[in-house]
């Protein structure tokens, strides 16, 4: 990086910065240029924002919030080149929460770092993505399985099956196409048999259309076709002169002995003529009693008596009495004239009227031929009837009412077009009956096929799901930790090979990184912060050493920007981490003149020893590269400001005095794991320095402790030490994780920041100048530590 000479500022908006504002962060010094600089600044004074400006300079998403450019001393832009902005490494929150992952798996903590965090986290988005996609999945699958389903009402089947039953029944269309068709039981209605009627368009409404039909239905049934023609006999003729002149002829009697007298006589009486042939034909048949007396006849008793009657009934009476049967007229067919009831009732009346007439002429007739074939000797004499008149008549009357049959049928449509006429208005009438049913149909149709599109989507998206995690799997395997360099810096760190280290572990489905503290697994609810940050601090310069010779990579030119390197959950490891720092800053400070350091953080005392050691190595780059212009320089943040910060003179017992009164004030909640250690350190450095006293002589000396009016004195002799001071001595080793620093972890929160004002007070009331003047506040800030001896008073006199 050629330009990395020139790089004093950083232009930076979003986050903490609401305008672009320039920082000075690595600007020259009567012609010197820093190349490391400490940036001191309380929390909220917007050093993360800094370290994500950075971190975006290699990023080209204009979307971005923090928007970061580099500034030369006269505030030009400095533009990088891709080499450039590669070569650019942010250590903060950020990149630890981006690279270090733990999880637990059973007893283990498996730990998961950069790529294969990157991996993992991608490997547990997509499992998780699955999991709530086969829920839902499953749920759609249940809806949808609703819209199937032809007795639930969302479903589309349901209203097809309403739709059919709408159109079956004797009063539907099912039985209206019955009495159309005339048959014996009702029209099938079938799942497809609405789309017959439904893209129809009556012009009628329901109740017209049925009021039409009905009237078309009384009329097939009431003005069918007659299809029997009227008989107007135009084939038979009467002769009247000739019946008359038959019944008027007179038959000679012959001459008759007694008996055939009296046989004569039965000729003269009802059915005469055929009592004589009766007993003609009984005698003829050799019958020797009398059907009437029941006496025995002789033979030629029968014989004489069979002799006398055709004696009467000689050949000449036979032959006029076969005239006159001959002559005997049939009368016309009655007519059944309902079934022209449609008819003209006039002319019905008329026909009616004129058959009878003429049929009782007719029998008139006949009854006289009758009675002259009973006794042709007796003439009839009668006068004309008008008999052909009559029938004349007859025929007239009758073609008259086959001419109203024939136009009637003329009149009456065909049965092939009404069926045709019914079958469309019943149509019509069911397109109407299924309607509303059919709007209903189409809705939930269209709310079906979107669910079943839907469910299409969710398996298709399962099945890329599950396809993305089979890859990410193989990817997983190909990802390589250098754990060993990792495992390396955090015995550095540790000064223990065993205290910290990360082993790989195999099984039979897929390997995996276990984290062991002291040679155990230990679980994710046992790692501290501080231990996290230390294993990411470690992975941060083994990013940057990654797939590069160890002899080369300090060679290139860096910007390292390391945010709040120590966190104050890292105290117990303080010395750890500096001597890290320190290690791998040197090397890459020295390995290249124009390499960048930038160190920011919240913790006055981190900036004092991280002072302390980059002093040095800018000496040694002195010695390095004679005659440079290097320094290095501390500056601090507040009020979006830059500017410079003499910490020669701050030393670290004003710094922990502070610390412990932001963390009786509630100010500096993570100051609880070694707040203890930090108390036991100042009332040792007070005792020391003020009296020549150790902790434990400060409450028992009692020239010291009767400088303290009461009920102060008695309060700190009873109370203070058993809380604070029987702990264990800072050297001796301590045991489980960083959490255990001491006894006094086992106190409360709330007991801890009690304990803080107490030993403040106890300071304050022992020495006030010597407090206050360390506690000096150039901001005005107002103590409260009159406020807590007043406290202790009150408390202390009520108990």
């Amino acid at each position: 990086m050629a330009k990395n000479d020139k790089i004093a500022k950083i232009k930076i908006s979003g986050g903490n910065f609401d305008e672009n504002t320039i920082l000075d962060l690595f600007g020259r010094n009567k012609s010197k240029h820093a190349r490391i600089s400490l940036l001191y600044g309380k929390n909220g004074t917007g050093k993360s924002t800094i370290s994500r400006g950075f971190m975006n300079l290699n990023e080209s998403d204009e979307t971005r919030e923090i928007k970061a450019e580099l500034l030369d001393e006269k505030n030009n832009t400095i533009n990088l080149s891709n080499e450039e902005k590669n070569n650019i490494y942010v250590f903060n929150e950020d990149f630890i929460d981006n690279n270090i992952g733990l999880k637990s798996d059973g007893l283990d903590t498996i730990i998961v770092i950069g790529k294969e965090k990157e991996v993992d986290e991608k490997l547990d988005e997509l499992k998780k993505a699955k999991v709530d996609l086969d829920k839902e999945l499953e749920s759609q699958r249940e809806l949808y399985d609703k819209y199937t389903d032809s007795r639930n009402s969302i479903s589309p089947d349901f209203y097809i099956s309403k739709m059919e039953d709408a159109l079956r029944g004797d009063d539907n269309w099912a039985g209206r196409k019955r009495l159309i068709n005339n048959n014996k039981s009702n029209s099938s209605v079938k799942s497809d048999t609405y789309t017959r009627f439904i893209k129809l368009q009556p012009k009628k409404s329901r109740d017209m259309l049925v009021i039409r039909f009905n009237e078309l239905q009384s009329s097939e049934k009431e003005k069918k076709k007659i299809s029997k023609p009227i008989n107007i006999y135009s084939d038979i003729e009467y002769n009247e002169t000739a019946i008359l002149n038959l019944l008027r002829e007179k038959i000679e009697k012959p001459e008759l002995n007694n008996r055939e007298k009296y046989l004569l006589s039965l000729l003269n009486k009802e059915d005469g003529n055929k009592k004589l042939m009766e007993i003609k034909t009984y005698f003829n048949k050799k019958n020797t009693i009398c059907p009437f007396c029941y006496q025995n006849v002789s033979k030629d008793y029968a014989s004489s008596l069979i002799s006398d009657i055709e004696n009467i009934l000689n050949k000449k009476v036979e032959e006029h009495q076969q005239k006159l049967e001959d002559n005997k007229l049939l009368p016309l067919e009655e007519i059944d004239f309902d079934q022209y009831q449609n008819l003209d009732k006039t002319h019905i009346d008329m026909c009616r009227k004129l058959l009878y007439e003429f049929n009782t002429i007719i029998k008139s007739l006949n009854d006289d031929l009758s009675k002259k074939y009973n006794n042709v000797y007796n003439p009839i004499v009668k006068k004309p009837i008008g008999l052909n008149e009559k029938f004349s008549e007859v025929k007239k009357s009758l073609k008259l009412l086959e001419n109203d049959r024939i136009n009637y049928n003329k009149m009456i449509l065909d049965k092939d077009q009404l069926r045709d006429k019914l079958e469309k208005i019943n149509n019509e009438i069911a397109f109407y009956d299924i309607k509303e049913l059919y709007e209903q149909y189409k809705k939930q149709k269209s709310k079906k096929d979107k669910e079943e599109n839907k469910l299409k989507e969710l398996h298709n998206e399962l099945d890329k799901l599950v396809e993305k995690i089979e890859k990410i799997k193989i990817r997983k395997k190909s990802v390589h930790i250098a754990m060993e360099a990792i495992n390396n810096d955090l015995e550095y760190i540790f000064f223990d090979k065993n205290r910290l280290k990360i082993q790989f572990k195999n099984n039979e489905i897929d390997g995996k990184y276990v984290l062991y503290s002291r040679g155990k697994s230990v679980s994710p609810n046992n790692i501290s912060v501080g231990e996290k940050n230390i294993i990411g601090l470690s992975y941060f310069f083994n990013c940057i050493m990654q797939d590069q010779n160890e002899g080369d990579v300090y060679n290139n030119n860096y910007i390292i920007v390391i945010d709040d390197p120590i966190s104050s959950f890292d105290m117990e490891n303080k010395i750890g981490i500096l001597s890290y720092l320190n290690y791998k800053i040197n090397k890459f400070v020295r390995g290249n003149k124009w390499t960048h350091i930038l160190i920011m953080s919240h913790d006055l005392q981190t900036i004092i020893d991280c002072n302390n050691f980059a002093k040095n190595i800018i000496e040694n780059c002195h010695k390095r590269f004679p005659g440079s212009t290097q320094e290095m320089t501390v500056k601090k943040i507040e009020n979006k400001e830059i500017c410079n910060f003499n910490i020669e003179h701050i030393n670290e017992y004003t710094v922990m005095l502070r610390k412990i009164y932001d963390y009786a004030i509630g100010d500096k909640p993570e100051y609880s794991e070694v707040i203890g250690n930090i108390m036991r350190r100042v009332l040792e450095a007070f005792g020391t320095f003020v009296y020549k006293k150790g902790i434990g002589q400060l409450s028992t000396n009692q020239v010291i402790m009767n400088s303290i009016e009461e009920p102060y004195k008695s309060y700190f002799e009873n109370l203070m030490y058993r809380i604070v001071l029987n702990s264990e001595s800072h050297t001796e080793e301590k045991v489980g994780t960083l959490n255990n620093i001491n006894s006094f972890n086992f106190i409360s929160d709330e007991e801890k920041e009690r304990t803080a004002k107490d030993i403040l007070c106890f300071i304050y009331k022992l020495n006030s100048v010597h407090l206050l003047s360390h506690l000096e506040n150039k901001n005005g800030e107002k103590l409260n530590i009159e406020e807590w001896c007043h406290n202790i008073s009150e408390n202390y006199n009520n108990d």
